[in-house]
């Protein structure tokens, strides 16, 4: 399991158990990844920050009344069909926060595109491991596919229950986001990579197999996708002049993906897990001359989850003050709510 990554668009992690299927090379093999409940680090407190408990309630949030993609008015044009609602943080990672009457049609299809090529490929199993609720949960027995490594480099495709699929829940790590570290626009970050064992290794499963393939332009666009979505309900559509848009619509086929950690980026560094599920934040971030929207986003926090960065946009002077004005609103409710606990 390599420490750091080149970061091609689709990646995997082939796992080589040890050769002696003995129980202490089955837990030895175990060590390979972070555990679940014990990760190590610093403690992290995210500015401005919403936590996503486990399974929540659905609430919607605010009605937006135009696509926060487009700013389409209709669902279709000329049918005068209300917006569909957008749930920016996918319901597929557990989050019930709606956004009302906030995408069209041609926009919500692209974003489910995205959030189906993680969400139901790569993440798949895991989030079925960690009994994550989705949008359409399939009934009865599901099957879900290893990859298994042959001593002679081939591959074959085998299904498996759940119970009995070694499951690896793989996020990358990405530094900074290349508009804020000066970083040239193409040129790669340093990326590792985040694990968690979730279960299903047996000693009769020695042979070599690999993690779902990630597709890091479809990961990094659900990231904008969150982080462009809480932005709008933080600070409105007129709030902040928008930079994810583009990447977030855009098909970027074949290799047409040089942009994606210009505007994305995280920290390589491990935290101590929290007690919820994601967590999201921002701050007023300035660089240079200009001021920028940094939304902060920690997935799977509770298990020690890795944190990454989206510039949302960029702030004018009365934007900024509006910030400002918005960050004096949250140090207010957080301390009503530390006093009432």
């Amino acid at each position: 399991m390599p420490d750091k990554l080149t970061p091609l668009r689709l990646f995997r992690l082939s796992i080589n158990p040890p050769e002696n299927p003995a129980a202490a090379d089955a837990a030895a093999f175990r060590t390979m990844f972070r555990p679940t409940a014990e990760a190590t680090g610093a403690s992290l407190t995210l500015p401005n920050c919403l936590s996503i408990e486990i399974n929540e309630p659905r609430r919607v949030v605010a009605i937006i009344s135009e696509c926060i993609y487009c700013r389409a008015k209709e669902y279709e044009l000329g049918t005068d069909k209300s917006l569909s609602e957008e749930h920016f943080v996918a319901e597929g990672l557990g989050s019930r926060l709606v956004l009302g009457e906030a995408s069209c049609k041609t926009c919500a299809e692209r974003t489910e595109a995205i959030e189906t090529a993680v969400l139901q490929k790569s993440l798949l199993a895991a989030r079925r491991k960690l009994n994550i609720r989705g949008k359409k949960r399939k009934r009865g027995e599901q099957k879900f596919a290893i990859r298994r490594i042959n001593v002679d480099g081939s591959e074959v495709i085998e299904w498996r229950a759940l119970e009995d699929h070694p499951t690896i829940l793989l996020i990358p790590q990405i530094d900074a986001p290349g508009l804020l570290s000066g970083r040239p626009l193409g040129d790669s970050p340093v990326m590792s990579v985040w694990s968690v064992y979730l279960g299903g290794f047996s000693t009769d499963d020695m042979r070599s197999f690999s993690s779902p393939v990630l597709d890091t332009v479809a990961f990094c666009q659900m990231l904008a996708k969150m982080a462009h979505g809480f932005a709008v309900w933080q600070f409105g559509l007129d709030g902040f002049r928008p930079l994810l848009t583009d990447f977030i619509l855009n098909g970027h086929t074949g290799d047409e993906h040089s942009d994606r950690y210009h505007l994305i980026g995280g920290d390589l560094a491990d935290f101590a897990p929290s007690n919820v599920l994601h967590v999201l934040g921002w701050s007023v971030h300035r660089q240079g001359e200009t001021d920028y929207l940094l939304i902060s986003i920690r997935l799977f926090s509770y298990l020690g989850g890795p944190i990454f960065y989206a510039v949302a946009g960029e702030l004018d002077a009365p934007q900024v003050e509006r910030a400002r004005a918005v960050a004096e609103e949250f140090a207010r409710a957080s301390h009503a709510r530390r006093s009432n606990t």
